[in-house]
């Protein structure tokens, strides 16, 4: 006599639930130590971006003034709008230059002097006659323009950054 067995489908087992709740936890791991990269990744994106639109001002303003420099040495300006001619003062009059930075972003024009870096993270200086030379800024001449700024390292601290138009 035949005995037949039938398995009852009842649910899952405790090793599957177990392999499930593994897999889980090893995507979530890896979303949590993603993420804080990109971040980092992304905030450098915008400081580099942000450094490149100050250049393009300065260097607008120098275009549509004959070749004259801004006038004011040493003005530290906070964004959204930095004006660059010879009033700090948003909204920029109109033969001034503007650039359209991060809000928060702190920019420090220096007229004629190379040296020093950018106090923190989010402040970028412009310098007049400096050129970049791996990230450290040389004399050059009266028409170069070079920013600094501070990124992000792979580690969190902030590491030197220097471009020039």
């Amino acid at each position: 006599m035949k005995t037949q067995f039938r398995k009852l489908n009842q649910g899952f087992t405790i090793i599957e639930v177990l392999i499930v709740l593994a897999i889980a936890g090893l995507i979530l791991a890896i979303v949590f130590l993603a993420v804080p990269a990109l971040q980092r990744s992304s905030r450098n994106t915008a400081i580099k971006s942000d450094s490149a639109n100050l250049l393009a001002a300065v260097n607008d303003y120098i275009s549509n003034n004959s070749g004259a420099l801004p006038t004011l040495p040493v003005t530290q300006q906070t964004g959204p709008v930095i004006c660059f001619g010879t009033a700090a003062v948003a909204p920029c009059a109109a033969s001034e230059s503007e650039a359209k930075v991060r809000g928060g972003t702190t920019t420090t024009l220096i007229i004629g002097a190379c040296g020093g870096a950018p106090a923190a993270l989010g402040q970028i200086d412009v310098h007049t006659g400096c050129k970049c030379s791996t990230n450290v800024l040389s004399v050059l001449g009266a028409r170069a323009l070079a920013a600094q700024f501070l990124i992000e390292g792979n580690s969190g601290g902030p590491t030197g950054q220097c471009i020039d138009s």
